[in-house]
């Protein structure tokens, strides 16, 4: 038993040194009030780390725990919040710690964020208040049942919303990514998923009114028309930089990285608005060695010629005419 606590422990610190340095054991004479020869010890197993002692390591370096320990189980740790239990208090909560992280994320040496958008991403949304409304609104429907919540308007949705007002929450969120600069990948279905969804609600009966339809589409059609405006500069309004890749290979699943010098966090979507993130180094490299494969085989707008642009452009205006056209057909017939 003994030699295998030893065992954790000197891969423990060799972990540590491979992440910090070698010139982490000057650093832990100070911070553990030891002598080099103490921390030597502590390094080779001969004595033991207090608990204590391994809480100050954690903390004084900022590293995730499972940073400091050699990983062959191939486990991961991930941070998760719930929002199966969907409440006022519990969204705002969520809003405001997206918000907080991605502006003091944004602060950090060189940092940026890189999209790789099977959806089109919810920071685009921010200005569109019905289109975050209809999107949290299939999220609600689709993870409680009809005993739970009987099948509601989407217009009464809304107006549940707008009482609570998250407008204040919504511009921080934007603002916040706003300060960040980015890389992004779409593709086809990026804007196909959203049109598809506003068809299939159609369906299920949940508008009210036939312009809702076309409000929301428009706001998909300013969303599309704000890239393009970003794309002709490579620059967010701000000035940030902004880069929008476009590929006609399908994305099976969205993945968002925060990357900087000091450290960086890989962002798993799971469903809608859920998604686990984790700041494990080699599960990082790999997603963005992963995105940056995809782009090679992209189309960079900012530098793309114009007959090239302006095909994508026309093909993705036409995709969200044609399903604006088509839903309003399908309202007709599903409730007539």
């Amino acid at each position: 038993m003994k030699e295998e606590k030893k065992k954790y422990q000197r891969n423990l610190f060799q972990s540590l040194e491979k992440v910090i340095g070698s010139h982490v054991y000057k650093e832990l004479e100070g911070l553990l009030f030891m002598s080099y020869k103490s921390v030597y010890s502590l390094r080779q197993g001969n004595s033991w780390l207090k608990f204590e002692d391994a809480a100050k390591i954690i903390e004084h370096f900022g590293l995730p725990v499972q940073d400091l320990f050699v990983n062959k189980t191939g486990l991961l740790g991930f941070s998760y919040i719930s929002l199966k239990d969907f409440r006022e208090k519990g969204y705002r909560e969520y809003l405001n710690r997206l918000a907080v992280s991605i502006r003091l994320f944004a602060k950090k040496i060189r940092a940026e964020m890189l999209f790789l958008a099977d959806e089109i991403p919810i920071f685009h949304f921010m200005p569109h208040k019905e289109l975050i409304y209809f999107k949290l609104f299939t999220w609600a429907m689709e993870n409680q049942t009809d005993r739970e919540r009987p099948l509601m308007f989407y217009e009464d949705f809304v107006k549940d919303m707008e009482e609570m007002d998250f407008t204040a929450e919504f511009e921080s969120i934007y603002a916040a990514y706003m300060e960040i600069p980015s890389q992004e990948i779409w593709s086809p279905s990026t804007i196909d998923s959203m049109l598809y969804e506003l068809q299939l609600y159609i369906e299920y009966k949940v508008f009210r009114e036939k312009e809702v339809i076309g409000l929301l589409h428009d706001q998909v059609a300013q969303i599309w028309k704000n890239q393009l405006d970003w794309v002709s500069t490579r620059r967010k309004p701000n000035g940030q930089y902004f880069d929008l890749f476009y590929t006609r290979t399908h994305i099976g699943g969205g993945r968002m990285l925060l990357k900087s010098d000091e450290d960086s966090t890989a962002v798993i979507k799971l469903h809608k608005i859920n998604s686990i993130a984790t700041s494990d180094r080699s599960f990082v490299q790999e997603q963005e060695a992963s995105f940056r494969s995809i782009t090679e085989k992209s189309s960079l707008l900012g530098t793309a010629p114009l007959p090239k642009l302006q095909l994508i452009d026309q093909e993705i205006r036409q995709r969200i005419e044609l399903s604006n056209d088509i839903a309003h057909k399908l309202y007709i017939q599903t409730y007539d």
